[in-house]
C-alpha cells in the first residue's frame, strides 16, 4: 500500500510534466554555468545524494532468507534498481522543463508539491503531501525490518552475540530491533543536541554505507576469483 502511494502522486507528476514539458526551458542554462561552478564539481556535490537515495535497493537481499523463492530476491533487487533509476531520472528532468533551474532551487522541499500546484492547482499540493506521509510511514516499517534483520542475521551466522538471534512468538528478532529502534532514538537526539539538520543525517547515512558496500563488494570479488574446487 506504501509503495502504490508513493506511486500514484509519481505517476500523476511525471504524466502532467510531460505535457506541460517545454524544451527551451530545460535548455535554459543546461551545464549550470550561472552558478560559476565547474561541471565537474557540480557532479562531484550530488555525489552523496545519489548514493543516498539508492540506499536500500539491497533490501531484498537482506530479507532473502524469508523469501519462498530464491530466485526472487535477484528479480527483486535488479527490478527495484531500474524502477528506482527511471522514477529518479523522469522526474528530475521533466522538473527542468516546467520550470527554470533557478526556480526550481528556490522552491521549499518538497519542491514536487510547488510544481503540482502550478501543473493542477491548489490541489497538487495535497496530493503530494498525502503521497509523501504514506510513503514516509512505509519506509520507516521497511527500514525497521532491514535494519533490524541485519543484526540477526549476522547472530545466526555467529558473527554478532547470540543476543541477537533471539526472536518472540511472531518470529521477528526482537533483540535486534531493540538494537537498533535505541539506535536510531540516540542518533535524533545527538542531531537535536547539535542543532543539525537533514542534510547532516543524510551525510552520515550516505558515508557510513560505503563501508558495508565495500566489504560486500570485496567478498563478492574474492568468491568470484577464488579457483573452482
Amino acid at each position: 500500500m506504501a509503495t502504490l502511494a508513493k506511486l500514484l502522486p509519481l505517476g500523476a507528476f511525471v504524466a502532467l510534466a510531460a505535457l506541460a514539458f517545454q524544451l527551451d526551458t530545460f535548455r535554459l542554462d543546461f551545464s549550470g554555468l550561472a552558478l560559476g561552478v565547474p561541471v565537474w564539481e557540480q557532479v562531484k556535490n550530488t555525489m552523496l545524494i545519489t548514493l543516498w537515495v539508492f540506499i536500500g535497493v539491497e533490501g531484498a537481499v537482506v530479507v532473502s532468507a524469508r523469501a519462498r523463492h530464491k530466485r526472487d530476491v535477484g528479480r527483486a533487487t535488479l527490478l527495484a534498481v531500474l524502477s528506482a533509476l527511471a522514477v529518479y531520472l523522469l522526474v528530475t528532468l521533466l522538473s527542468l522543463g516546467v520550470v527554470p533551474r533557478s526556480e526550481l532551487a528556490e522552491m521549499r522541499n518538497p519542491s514536487m508539491a510547488g510544481l503540482m500546484v502550478r501543473l493542477m492547482g491548489s490541489w497538487g499540493e495535497i496530493v503530494i503531501a498525502a503521497g509523501l506521509i504514506v510513503s514516509v510511514c512505509g519506509a520507516y516499517l521497511s527500514w525497521t525490518i532491514m535494519a533490524a534483520e541485519v543484526p540477526f542475521l549476522a547472530a545466526t551466522h555467529k558473527a554478532f552475540p547470540r543476543l541477537f538471534a533471539r526472536q518472540n512468538s511472531n518470529n521477528a528478532p526482537s533483540a535486534s530491533l531493540w538494537l537498533t529502534n535505541i539506535s536510531v532514538q540516540v542518533s535524533l537526539v545527538l542531531i537535536w543536541l547539535t542543532g543539525s539538520d537533514y542534510g547532516t543525517l543524510l551525510t552520515i547515512a550516505s558515508e557510513m554505507i560505503l563501508v558495508p558496500y565495500l566489504l560486500v563488494g570485496a567478498f563478492l570479488l574474492k568468491i568470484a576469483t577464488r579457483p573452482a574446487a
